[in-house]
């Protein structure tokens, strides 16, 4: 009986475990907005994103971290926490406030704003559903 039910058990561990690979795999992460705010001592950059689930499986994600670059320049720091369901084939639309290096704000919002060859990139991670998922993306 006991053999069984960890049997079970098993099998109910892996279709689940299977389903959030799945859903990391085929999550995409694209830009929808870019919004500069605050002032130049407290600048702010707020990013929309979208995340298209095309899988038969909702997840929640409880976090975003990581790094944001302007032509290759650091210029925040993504911290935030999270409370947000990707329902199964949606499309989940998220804003995340990032408070930008002071400096840096300066010369990368002018390129923003006047360079046709600004390029803005994320490297970080979601904690969906309690595993880490890569997420890379590059805005030209």
């Amino acid at each position: 009986m006991f053999k069984n039910l960890a049997i079970l058990g098993g099998l109910i561990l892996g279709v689940w475990a299977i389903s959030k690979i799945k859903m990391a795999q085929a999550l995409s992460v694209t830009i929808y907005k870019i919004k500069f705010l605050g002032s130049l001592q407290q600048p702010k950059l707020i990013l929309g994103l979208n995340l298209d689930n095309p899988t038969s499986y909702s997840s929640r994600i409880s976090k975003i971290t990581g790094k944001i670059y302007a032509n290759n320049s650091l210029i925040g720091l993504i911290d935030q926490d999270l409370n947000l369901t990707v329902y199964k084939e949606s499309i989940t639309s998220l804003d995340i406030v990032i408070s930008i290096l002071p400096v840096a704000a300066i010369t990368n919002i002018i390129k923003y704003f006047t360079d046709t060859n600004f390029v803005l990139k994320i490297d970080g991670t979601l904690i969906v559903d309690g595993l880490p998922i890569s997420v890379k993306y590059e805005y030209k």
